[in-house]
Formats: structure tokens, C-alpha cells, sequence
């Protein structure tokens, strides 16, 4: 019942406000290395970007598609509702909440699209937001056993697809059916144990109504 919480920030990120482009596959591998050496899971408790950043969307999308590499659960840094223009977080000159002095979200959050809750054991996931790393999709796979329930699957699809219209394949028997507009999750049943898939991405001309 413990992880290996560690913290991790791309140095021009932190001290330049941009990610010049520096491979983030080192530093998610030494932490990796360091929760197995534990024994433990990985759970990076803190990342982020700064407010006004025209990289940061890039370097959240790559530190995304690492973590999601291995499903490895993370927490992005930092809610903090008193944030000002003039005192920041108020801390040390930094400025990464998510929200300003109203309240509203600011472009550096990102939501991140992932399986909530797994009945079975996964298999493969992958999600790439619109503009970020190519064509847009998300795609997860696992083993389902109906005897634990539903596999519900958090899926921002506005921010990953931009608003267009969504091809959904399904395989494996697999039903996915849409829970609310505040919750933006799917619950995901398939009647017998087996190799399931979800995969959506945006249509292609022609292949949506």
C-alpha cells in the first residue's frame, strides 16, 4: 500500500517558461527504474508548465505519452486559487496554476484521457491530442473479466479531437455507452472474459453521418 512518488520538471521549462524540445525519455526511465528497484508503483505526484507557454502543450502531450506507456498514474502541478498576474503562485516566481484569479482554467492544464477503472488486466493504451503528435486518437486494449465489473474510461474527446465528429471501433464484444457531459467517462461491459478494444479517432471523409 505505497508508491514511488516522485517529482519531475524539464529544467527550461521551470527556469525559461518553454520546452526546447529535450527528450523527457531519460529522466521517466530513471524513475521508472528507481519504483522498480522498490518495488513499488510510479506515481509521479508532480509536472507541469508554465501559464503562458507556447511549448507547454507539447511537452505535457510528450510526458503524457510516456507515462501512458506503462499506465503510470500522475497528478499535475498546481491548483492554486488564489493565483494573482502580479504574485503568481506566490511562491518563488513560479506560475503554474492551472487556474487564474477567476478561477478559469488556463491553457497550460491538460486533461488527460485514461482507463479510470480497469475490470481485467491491461494490454495496450495510447492517447494523442489534436496537434500535439500526429493524428489524434485514442486506443485502449485489455483482457476484461466480467466478474469485476465495468472498465470506465475518461475521455475529454473535445480536447483530443478538437470537436469533430469520432470514429468508434469495438472489439472483443465490448459496449461502451456514454455516462454525462460532467463526468466525460464511458462504461465499458463486454459479456464474456477475453481480449477487448476501444479505439477512436476523428472521421476520415465520408465515414461519419
Amino acid at each position: 500500500n505505497f508508491v514511488y512518488a516522485a517529482h519531475y520538471y524539464e529544467g527550461s521549462v521551470v527556469v525559461a517558461g518553454e520546452w526546447f524540445g529535450n527528450p523527457l525519455d531519460p529522466p521517466v526511465q530513471r524513475m521508472r527504474d528507481k519504483a522498480a528497484e522498490l518495488g513499488a508503483p510510479l506515481f509521479v505526484g508532480e509536472f507541469g508548465a508554465q501559464g503562458p507557454s507556447v511549448s507547454g502543450p507539447y511537452y505535457l502531450a510528450e510526458y503524457y505519452r510516456l507515462l501512458n506507456e506503462e499506465l503510470t498514474s500522475s497528478a499535475q502541478w498546481v491548483y492554486t486559487p488564489n493565483w494573482t498576474p502580479e504574485l503568481k503562485d506566490g511562491w518563488n516566481d513560479e506560475d503554474f496554476s492551472i487556474v487564474d484569479d477567476t478561477g478559469t482554467l488556463r491553457p497550460n492544464f491538460r486533461r488527460r484521457a485514461y482507463p479510470q477503472k480497469i475490470a481485467g488486466q491491461p494490454l495496450f493504451f495510447q492517447a494523442v491530442e489534436a496537434g500535439t503528435q500526429g493524428e489524434e486518437r485514442f486506443a485502449f486494449a485489455w483482457y476484461h473479466e466480467p466478474a469485476k465489473g465495468p472498465t470506465e474510461i475518461y475521455l475529454p474527446a473535445d480536447q483530443i479531437f478538437g470537436g469533430a465528429e469520432l470514429n468508434w471501433s469495438l472489439t472483443g464484444g465490448v459496449t461502451c455507452q456514454y455516462e454525462s457531459a460532467a463526468a466525460l467517462r464511458y462504461i465499458c461491459t463486454a459479456p464474456a472474459a477475453g481480449p477487448v478494444s476501444v479505439s477512436v479517432r476523428a472521421c476520415g471523409p465520408g465515414e461519419c453521418p
